[in-house]
């Protein structure tokens, strides 16, 4: 059985975005332009988008972000380069239901959608709103919720790709395992924005007890870690498997 292959799709960046926004009590005033990332997982007889970016250039409980880049652009480039259609997708993977990684499912609309029920029931009633869109929650379990999947812990989705709830991040926050030909590559969420979140946590983290077991257990069994907001990603692993 061939093993999934991994492709990065690089969404928007985030200009000027100063570093200790990522990285906690370190590099003050040094600034760095974040990514959008998506990845795309071409495995067996699937299709698979895990997190589908923005659509707004902001969010309702935050300052006005210096964004560039059209989501829906970025991915037909991408989908064009590698000859498949949008309606051949048939897994959207939400790793978390904050803004940034879940407003274009409306793209894909032959995928059911497969995110922990934690998060969700989490998102739509949320102690810590920051991140979380009330237009977005309603429209997953209203207008999409047919094709929604609610996963209770960790799921085998498909040969080679499974989720793991990991928390941390939000109550739900979970993290794709992709078993490749090149070894296992794990896209973190936002358990890890950028590659330093490794060994510095973010300023993010709903519960730093849960992240910090999560890292420890991406360390351990990843070959190759893929962040949300890492930049070098894209020149880094421009593909992942054979």
């Amino acid at each position: 059985m061939k093993k999934p292959i991994v492709y990065p799709i690089k969404l928007a960046k985030v200009k000027n975005v100063d570093y200790s926004h990522n990285v906690l009590n370190t590099r003050f005033g040094e600034k760095m332009d974040a990514a959008f990332l998506s990845y795309l997982i071409v495995a067996e007889d699937s299709l698979m988008v895990v997190d589908t970016g923005h659509t707004v250039l902001s969010y309702t409980k935050g300052d006005n972000m210096n964004i560039e880049g059209d989501a829906q652009e970025a991915y037909k480039a991408k989908f064009d380069e590698l000859g498949f259609s949008f309606d051949e997708v048939t897994h959207i993977i939400l790793t978390h239901m904050h803004w940034d990684h879940m407003q274009n499912n409306h793209l894909f609309q032959n995928a059911n959608i497969y995110v922990q029920r934690k998060e969700v029931e989490y998102a739509a009633a949320p102690l810590y709103p920051l991140y979380y869109e009330r237009g977005d929650v309603a429209k997953l379990i209203g207008e999409d919720g047919d094709r929604v999947v609610f996963l209770d812990g960790d799921t085998d989705l498909v040969p080679g790709v499974k989720t793991k709830l990991v928390g941390g991040h939000t109550p739900g926050s979970q993290v794709v395992f992709i078993d490749t030909s090149d070894g296992v590559a794990i896209i973190t969420g936002d358990i890890c924005n950028v590659y330093e979140n490794l060994e510095t946590r973010s300023v993010k983290e709903m519960d730093v007890l849960s992240w910090v077991r999560a890292i420890d257990m991406i360390k351990k069994y990843g070959d190759i870690i893929l962040p949300m907001h890492e930049p070098r990603v894209i020149e880094d692993y421009p593909k992942i498997g054979e």
